[in-house]
């Protein structure tokens, strides 16, 4: 019994660090994505 609770405490945890490790790597995408598109707005209206 105690061996099942350790599975699911295992799944949950790394349920848990795979969902985080999602939104950090969203979040870093998108200011990537940001920060590249203002640069070339700013190209475009440097024009």
């Amino acid at each position: 019994m105690a061996n099942d609770h350790g599975l699911a405490f295992y799944i949950t945890i790394g349920s848990i660090a795979f969902i985080i490790s999602k939104i950090i790597l969203t979040v870093l995408l998108y200011k990537r994505w940001k920060r590249k598109n203002m640069i070339y707005e700013d190209g475009f209206s440097g024009i």
